[in-house]
């Protein structure tokens, strides 16, 4: 298994899939941060960094950020971003392997 603290969380595994939804909007407090803590991800970047509409999740080391602008620290699958509803749909299918 890999050593995550000495690699960027982010673009481990190639697995961060980019969120885009404007529920994110709400920052910290998004339903949708609760809902990633209650499945065992963590915070990549210090609250009070900039937050917006698309956060990164990875789903290897388990890590998630906010978009910060102009940093790029990962590109996400395919180079595509989703909405929330459609995340919960490939985690539920994810969790099952």
């Amino acid at each position: 298994m890999e050593d995550y603290n000495k690699i960027n969380f982010m673009q481990c595994g190639y697995s961060t899939i980019g969120i885009r939804d404007d529920d994110l909007y709400k920052n910290w407090e998004s339903d949708f941060i609760s809902y990633l803590k209650e499945r065992g991800f963590r915070n990549w970047q210090r609250k009070g960094y900039f937050c917006g509409n698309v956060l990164y999740v990875n789903l290897t080391s388990k890590r998630y950020a906010f978009s910060w602008p102009g940093v790029k620290f990962t590109e996400p699958i395919a180079n595509k971003y989703i909405s929330i509803e459609d995340f919960k749909k490939i985690y539920e299918i994810f969790e099952k392997y």
